[in-house]
């Protein structure tokens, strides 16, 4: 079937960006998932969203009018989904008391833009001007012809019921439907049949016509008010983060009370405190005695771990967590030069098995026998066994990997002091430990 070409102008897009920014705002903020008075507030927003943006996905794809009657009932779903979509997110209390919506009726002139007026009139010539409905009720009226019965549909107040107007059975008619021409400057419309009573302009039938692009835009407005609910919830999550930074870390408390602290104060700002638990795991974890090589690189580690709290503190006081955790990893994974000289290992240097057995301690002692038997040996030729004794027959997990973190961050030192390393350190600056400083990993290429 040819679809008449007519004047109606080519419909805008949706901004996707405004739906991405609340998208990440509900899904990925922590504070939505964690605190169980905003997840409360919100869940409802999270559902609504899925539907509204598959529903503007839709709209977008399909550009053009709808062609024939399937794809007006498929339009005007898809229509329907995005007008109910953002009447839910101003059913939900937190935004409904905080967010005005912009088109209620008495609010400000300017946001009532008059979109279905010149059709209202069209269909409703006899009307008084004071009976034209707002465009959100317009819309509503629109949508329930749309999907109809085959029954009355007086029920609107600018029909006048007072002086008999009745109306009937409306269907769906597009540029290609045959008998019912709607006009070179409308896409879609409905005609009803009337008694010829009140306001109809026809004693048997009227059609009220559409642009697709006016719908569009329509819907559009409606859409982009969920860019003042994105900056409400912005603001929420900036008041709830400042509430946060009031809280500051007391330096007086001995160490055990200062990570204990550290390990609160995350847990309160619903961030994971991995890092603090690891830094924690390092500093306390009781190793095996008559280990003298252990013990006394052990300390040197442990001080240099001690060394960086404070600076932890700072970067939490400031809600820098990155950076927390990287000050942590600065020790605890510091970066030693990935010599290639391992025993049968192709393009793999002392990294990758280090890395090996990492995950065969976390994995448990079963997983951990081959690579006990393999990795950790390169790993003990490489460069651990000059600073650390690794026993796996009688030494848990946790202590095997505090031992070989404690060997790797002595060989980074060394390294460093030798000037072995071919990249240049980035600008982390810590305290000196002995006389070295304490190198960061975040490097940078010369």
């Amino acid at each position: 079937m040819i679809v008449k070409q007519g004047k109606s102008r080519a419909a805008r897009r949706f901004d996707y960006s405004i739906k991405e920014e609340l998208s990440y705002l509900l899904q990925r903020t922590k504070a939505f998932r964690a605190d169980k008075e905003l997840s409360r507030q919100f869940s409802l927003a999270c559902v609504v969203q899925d539907r509204l943006f598959d529903a503007i996905g839709y709209l977008d794809t399909h550009i053009d009018p709808p062609r024939n009657n399937e794809e007006f009932y498929l339009f005007m779903v898809y229509a329907d989904n995005v007008f109910s979509a953002i009447n839910e997110f101003f059913k939900i209390k937190a935004i409904r008391d905080n967010v005005p919506y912009k088109f209620s009726p008495g609010g400000d002139p300017a946001n009532q833009t008059g979109f279905f007026v010149d059709a209202f009139k069209k269909a409703f010539p006899k009307a008084p001007s004071s009976a034209c409905p707002s465009d959100d009720d317009f819309f509503r009226y629109f949508r329930s012809l749309s999907f109809a019965h085959p029954y009355e549909t007086s029920r609107q107040k600018f029909i006048d019921r007072d002086g008999g107007e009745r109306h009937y059975s409306p269907f769906p008619v597009t540029r290609n439907s045959p008998g019912f021409p709607i006009g070179d400057d409308c896409d879609i419309g409905v005609v009803v049949y009337s008694n010829g009573e009140g306001n109809s302009i026809s004693p048997t039938h009227f059609t009220i016509t559409l642009r697709y692009s006016t719908i569009k835009d329509f819907l559009i407005s409606r859409y982009n008010t969920l860019a003042d609910i994105t900056k409400y919830i912005k603001d929420l999550l900036a008041a709830k983060e400042k509430s946060w930074l009031r809280h500051k870390i007391d330096r007086n408390k001995p160490l055990p009370e200062l990570l204990a602290q550290l390990h609160s104060i995350y847990e309160e700002r619903l961030e994971e405190p991995y890092c603090i638990e690891e830094l924690v795991r390092h500093i306390e974890t009781p190793i095996t005695p008559g280990h003298g090589k252990n013990e006394e690189v052990l300390k040197k580690y442990r001080d240099a771990l001690k060394a960086i709290v404070p600076l932890v503190c700072n970067a939490v006081d400031n809600g820098d967590y990155n950076l927390a955790s990287q000050t942590i990893d600065s020790i605890i994974s510091a970066e030693i030069p990935d010599w290639p000289e391992c025993p049968d290992n192709g393009y793999r240097g002392l990294n990758y098995y280090y890395g090996n057995v990492v995950v065969a301690c976390a994995e448990g002692a079963d997983a951990r026998k081959h690579r006990m038997t393999v990795d950790l040996d390169i790993v003990m030729k490489g460069y651990a066994a000059k600073w650390v004794d690794v026993d796996p027959a009688v030494m848990a997990n946790e202590e095997i990997l505090i031992l070989l973190a404690a060997a790797r961050w002595m060989e980074s030192v060394e390294c460093r002091k030798n000037g072995m390393f071919p990249r240049k350190s980035f600008s982390y600056v810590f305290p000196s430990f002995n006389g070295c400083a304490i190198a960061s990993n975040a490097d940078t290429e010369n």
